[in-house]
């Protein structure tokens, strides 16, 4: 046996529009809003140079560019940064963040220098590939 209900005009409205509602709420939230990819390749001209840290006696200092991007909110958007190919066959990675809303930084090439001026080493890579995601 199957059941009738039957809801007065009142019950009916209130029910779409709480419907209406949940619906207009859940198309903002979470998912990717904006995606923007791009590419460096190591003969790029290099703008910044900053200080990376250190390790032992050797100092770290990273150059890269600074590449201005369509505006994003910083507290909502991701940086991920990979390479092909480095030099020196070191471990090695590049790294990427946002200085602000339309700048992107990608530190791709290295040096360390230590006491010791000859055993300078450096450490490049041949493509680095960046994307700032930004979410809802």
């Amino acid at each position: 046996m199957s059941k009738t209900y039957i809801a007065d005009k009142e019950t009916l409205d209130g029910v779409k529009t709480d419907t209406s509602a949940i619906l207009e709420n859940l198309s903002s939230a979470g998912g990717v809003k904006s995606m923007q990819t791009g590419e460096i390749k190591y003969n790029t001209a290099d703008s910044v140079f900053e200080s990376v840290g250190g390790y032992g006696t050797t100092n770290y200092y990273g150059y890269g560019v600074d590449i201005t991007i369509n505006s994003v909110d910083v507290a909502r958007s991701e940086v991920r940064v990979s390479s092909l190919g480095s030099s020196v066959g070191s471990t090695w990675s590049p790294m990427a963040y946002l200085v602000n809303e339309t700048t992107l930084r990608v530190l791709h090439r290295f040096i360390g220098v230590s006491g010791d001026p000859n055993s300078n080493k450096g450490y490049s890579t041949s493509y680095t590939h960046w994307e700032v995601v930004e979410y809802n």
